[in-house]
């Protein structure tokens, strides 16, 4: 049977894959910080490198380790990321290169809201989702054209029931409007599942991955980006399903050719 990392088109011989997915020992500190230097860096790296081991063992790669230990470390580093202390006694707060409001909440949600999904710790996913509530602002986000970050604003919304700076309908605008034509299909996908319809969702989430498959093959072909497997995961659109799934709103059949790119606790091997 083909392993799913052989299905995409990966090489489990990279090197920098093999350093960060199998000596787990090199991580910086999964939550074990130094107070008075680590600043949101250390946990940005931790949680770069958690998303890979997660992507990893979805992936099926030879050595991938059991995960669940580290989801719970990716939901607890990210509410430390977003709401902890660390920025008080930092070096580079002091020095004013860090500032708390700047954190790398893109990464802290594009994990930590698919670990607690995962996991179906939702209260932890619902303080997750505050942190575009209180804490972003337009100024900050940056070019919605490039991205996903409207989708996690629209599902961290959808989450605590209301939405922040940006009304929904502003922000579904902004997305149609993208170069990204992923990101139209995130918004027919994000519609249907607010109109609970299942059989329009299913194939709103299939033409994404038709396009995410094309993509992920150009990445993981190129010299830099090929050995992030973490790429392979057809974000945000996992923790879109996630989402319709906790809400009773399975997905219909899609082949393995391209459900392979979305995460599950099946392929995790963490099923109930």
């Amino acid at each position: 049977m083909t392993a799913r990392w052989q299905a995409i088109g990966f090489d489990p011989n990279v090197e920098l894959n093999d350093y960060c997915v199998r000596d787990l020992s090199r991580v910086v500190g999964l939550g074990n910080y130094d107070p008075q230097h680590a600043g949101s860096s250390v946990r940005v790296f931790d949680l770069v490198f958690l998303h890979r081991v997660i992507a990893a063992k979805h992936f099926e790669l030879p050595d991938a380790p059991n995960v669940s230990h580290y989801l719970e470390q990716t939901v607890t580093i990210t509410l430390d990321l977003l709401f902890g202390n660390w920025w008080s006694s930092d070096i580079d707060r002091k020095s004013g290169r860090c500032r708390k409001e700047m954190v790398n909440w893109y990464c802290a949600f594009s994990v930590g809201l698919l670990s607690a999904f995962l996991l179906g710790r939702w209260e932890d996913a619902n303080r997750i989702s505050e942190y575009s509530l209180q804490s972003l602002k337009r100024t900050y986000i940056g070019p919605f054209d490039e991205d996903f970050d409207l989708i996690y604003l629209l599902i961290s919304g959808e989450i605590v029931g209301k939405f922040g700076f940006l009304p929904e309908s502003e922000m579904l605008d902004l997305l149609l409007k993208s170069r990204n034509r992923r990101a139209r299909d995130a918004v027919h996908a994000w519609r249907c599942f607010k109109d609970a319809n299942v059989s329009g969702f299913t194939e709103a989430i299939k033409e994404f991955l038709k396009r995410h498959r094309s993509h992920c093959k150009k990445l993981l072909a190129d010299e830099y980006a090929g050995n992030s497997i973490e790429y392979g995961l057809a974000q945000p659109i996992c923790t879109l399903v996630l989402l319709a799934e906790s809400r009773g709103m399975p997905l219909g059949r899609i082949s393995p050719r391209l459900s392979d790119y979305l995460v599950s606790r099946q392929s995790l091997g963490i099923e109930n």
